[in-house]
């Protein structure tokens, strides 16, 4: 069965492509910066700044919980899981009824998450070149 995939693009996408480990700390990171961004707006009582970044939040979210393997992941997964979707409804708690220093406990345990995850070592990247 021949590919419709021309193999020399498929080997370059393979090498500029992040590696899942990348690709978790960046959304992260935008899951942090937009939570931020969200904290400084309820602080300046600017609902314009706030509720995008709080949508934003949503969204790096629901990446996350997608990019979850509950099968393969083990009881790890299943407590990410469970930490994402508690972190989700404090998003939406937060859009209802405000708070900044909700969003401030949720950063610090965020943060923490992040910083762990950066600290872990990663097996040697995969190239595919066949």
């Amino acid at each position: 069965m021949s590919s419709v995939l021309n193999r020399p693009a498929v080997r370059t996408l393979d090498a500029i492509s992040p590696a899942p480990e990348r690709l978790l700390l960046l959304t992260l990171d935008a899951l942090i910066a937009q939570l931020q961004r969200a904290r400084d707006g309820l602080a300046a009582a600017r609902p314009e700044v706030t509720l995008p970044a709080l949508a934003r939040s949503r969204q790096a979210l629901g990446e996350l919980l997608a990019g979850i393997d509950t099968r393969q992941g083990g009881e790890l997964a299943h407590r990410l899981t469970s930490f994402y979707v508690f972190v989700l409804s404090e998003v939406e708690v937060v859009r209802r009824d405000g708070g900044a220093a909700r969003l401030e406990r949720n950063l610090t345990m965020l943060r923490a998450l992040r910083d762990a995850f950066a600290r872990t070592p990663r097996a040697a990247p995969r190239i595919h070149l066949s």
